[in-house]
């Protein structure tokens, strides 16, 4: 198998767990090599896969041009059946607008077109199957089962079992909400014996859902329970779009047939997915649903804030498709390139090319400064650009780093202060293109005065903005800028807007790695405290003298090692409990770190109630003032001892060495530190002795 085509069905396999950036990232070097070796077949196979991916992101407009791309390539190298696919996608394309007559005057069109081909049959099933799912959307059930039944008519003149398999399940489908359930069962059990007899194991369980519907009038737990193993199988062998599916229509069920808390229930969690973003017309049914059921229940906050979320899911598909131009659609077929049309092509294919490198070095930054740093350096090779930003939301601010002049510059503004364009691009999730700032009074009403005269007394003239998601969620904003009008244009918009993308997945992905470095510093710091008094362990001693005791050595530097011992600590324990004898340990180890606080001082527990105090290059002289303040700020705690033998509240001693004889070993120094704490409380408690070794 050649090597495009192992990478195609690659692509295919990512498009089906929605892995969208490496599908993208994959389809771009198969598109690439087909243009250098003149592959018209693949050419045409990535450009439909581009118009998937985008459709997938939500970006109708991008996803339509490469559609419209792919669909004209295919009729001038005269790929039929490669045309008929992407057409179907673009049918599809425009139901999920809600443009319903629109689209079913497309497949309309492409039955007719298919009509005596022979060859085709499979294909022409398939465009009456999804041309029935529209009437199904519409409410018109009875016509989308005679849509349904024109497929099965077909069924003896084509091989495809598993276009059989998903007819089946889909007039299933229809008598269910039709709630003719004995006539669900009869074609449910045909779709299961098509998807069973093919090894279509994601058919197999999907038909537990149509089951499971079912099974909901007559005893809801064993349709709840199958439902819940359907899903659980659909995950396993599925894409996420398929177990949205079933989730979808389990839960309108559930919903009609009047279970509806447990319905809801489905639905809210089906309403936070981002998949959901890509289907338009389930997105809004669920927000309808959802709407109407708080509504019902006299929760208006509720139902205000789905429906409030319904308007402007609407809101920003009607923006979005009103700058596809879907004319040509109702037009002839025969359209093809010309020369100039080509050379447009390839020229756009390069400039893809050098998008898709420069979104590979994006993304292979550890950190914030890395992925700037890489942009500042290729945008260059794109734009003829004065000032380059992004902006990256950290909670309710705006981190904005820009460069102008050459010179990186960082600020924080607040997230709502939409007198920045930057904010107001984040705000609305759409671009900014001002090709000529001096010319702003024709933006007015689009922009407030403050904003206009903002730009206006500003030293841009050509200027871009555009936001920047990840997985369907604004995280930001990029921006290009130039002194010069008529700068950037709307091709320009496009590169920044495909760039937008590997910026956002860099962005998270810097942001995941500089948070797994900080847990890692966590998860080191806990490896070597003490949980209790929160000094460093035994274990960060041991490292602490493999790191640092050569180098001591070699520079003659003083060290001083210090013991500290809580007077008749066992006595307390025994008398006060176990919870007041930890509150003190933590109380003397709080008091030890305040004293003993220099970088050049380390503190350890090393044992029950014993310190450790590690001193460098620190005199004599001035370890004893800190030892006087330690015994001073013990004593001022007065922390009540009525079982000690020293005084009637919690004391300390200490004894310890200074020396700079290093040549001595570790236990050695240790233990001659040790013995000057016990001379030391032998003679009285509540002090301290300190030699000069």
């Amino acid at each position: 198998m050649d090597d495009s085509i192992k990478k195609l069905i690659e692509v295919r396999k990512l498009l089906d767990i929605n892995s969208l950036f490496n599908a993208q990232k994959i389809n771009s070097e198969i598109f690439n090599k087909a243009i250098n070796e003149g592959n018209n077949k693949i050419i045409v196979k990535t450009l439909y896969n581009f118009g998937i991916i985008f459709e997938r992101k939500g970006d109708y407009k991008t996803s339509f041009d490469y559609y419209e791309k792919a669909s004209k390539n295919a009729l001038m190298y005269d790929f039929f059946d490669d045309f008929i696919d992407i057409q179907n996608s673009i049918a599809y394309l425009i139901s999920q607008s809600g443009k319903y007559k629109l689209s079913l005057a497309k497949y309309k069109e492409l039955l007719e077109l298919i009509d005596k081909d022979q060859k085709l049959i499979s294909k022409k099933a398939l465009l009456l199957n999804n041309s029935a799912i529209i009437y199904k959307e519409l409410g018109k059930l009875d016509l989308a089962l005679d849509f349904y039944m024109k497929c099965i008519e077909l069924k003896s003149k084509h091989d495809d079992r598993l276009l059989d398999a998903i007819v089946y399940y889909n007039i299933a489908e229809i008598f269910c909400e039709k709630k003719e359930f004995e006539k669900a069962k009869t074609y449910l059990i045909k779709s299961y014996k098509v998807s069973e007899s093919i090894n279509d194991y994601l058919g197999i369980h999907m038909c537990k859902t149509i089951d499971a519907i079912i099974s909901i009038p007559k005893d809801l737990n064993k349709s709840l329970s199958l439902f819940k193993d359907s899903k659980k199988n659909v995950e396993k062998f599925g894409s996420k779009y398929n177990v949205l599916d079933i989730v979808y229509d389990y839960s309108i069920s559930l919903y009609e047939l009047g279970y509806k808390e447990q319905a809801i229930k489905y639905l809210e969690k089906l309403e936070k997915e981002e998949i959901i973003q890509s289907y338009y017309l389930k997105a809004r049914k669920i927000l309808s649903y959802l709407e109407n059921y708080y509504a019902d229940n006299d929760n208006i906050k509720k139902a205000y804030f789905y429906s409030k979320k319904r308007v402007l899911l609407k809101k920003n598909l009607i923006d979005n498709w009103d700058e596809i131009e879907v004319n040509y659609l109702k037009n002839s077929f025969i359209n093809t390139y010309n020369e100039s049309q080509m050379k447009e092509l390839k020229g756009t294919i390069k400039i893809m090319e050098t998008l898709s490198k420069i979104g590979e070095s994006i993304t292979k930054g550890e950190n914030f400064d890395d992925i700037f740093q890489s942009l500042s350096r290729n945008l260059n090779i794109l734009f003829k650009i004065d000032l380059f930003g992004v902006g990256v939301i950290k909670k309710d601010k705006l981190l904005y780093r820009y460069t102008d002049n050459e010179k990186n510059i960082t600020s924080t503004f607040e997230l709502d202060d939409y007198t920045k364009l930057m904010n107001i691009s984040i705000r609305d999730g759409k671009e900014i293109l001002i090709l000529d700032t001096e010319k702003i009074h024709e933006y007015e009403n689009k922009f407030d005065k403050k904003v206009t005269k903002r730009i206006f007394n500003s030293n841009a003239r050509s200027i871009i903005f555009c936001p920047v998601y990840y997985e369907y969620k604004i995280i930001g904003s990029v921006t290009v800028q130039s002194r010069e009008n008529y700068t950037f244009n709307y091709l320009d918009l496009e590169k920044i807007r495909f760039l937008s993308s590997y910026i956002g997945i860099a962005i998270v992905t810097s942001q995941k790695s500089e948070k797994l470095i900080e847990v890692n510093k966590q998860l080191d710091i806990l490896s070597k405290s003490d949980a209790l008094t929160k000094l460093f362990n035994r274990h960060a001693l041991t490292e602490y003298i493999e790191n640092n005791m050569n180098y001591f050595t070699k520079k003659n530097m003083p060290l001083g090692i210090c013991m500290l011992d809580i007077d008749y600590f066992k006595e307390y324990n025994d008398n006060y409990g176990h919870v007041a004898g930890d509150s003190a340990l933590k109380k003397i180890a709080d008091l030890t770190k305040l004293v003993f606080d220099s970088s050049n001082i380390h503190i350890f527990r090393y044992g029950g109630d014993e310190f450790l105090i590690i001193t460098e290059n620190i005199t004599l002289t001035n370890l004893k003032k800190m030892l006087d303040e330690l015994l001073k700020k013990v004593k001022h705690v007065n922390i009540k001892h009525e079982f000690s033998k020293a005084e009637n509240i919690l004391t300390v001693t200490l004894g310890g060495i200074v020396t700079s004889n290093l040549s001595l070993s570790q236990m050695k120094l240790f233990n001659m530190a040790d013995e000057v704490l016990y001379e030391a409380k032998n003679m009285k408690r509540n002090s301290y002795i300190i030699k000069n070794i």
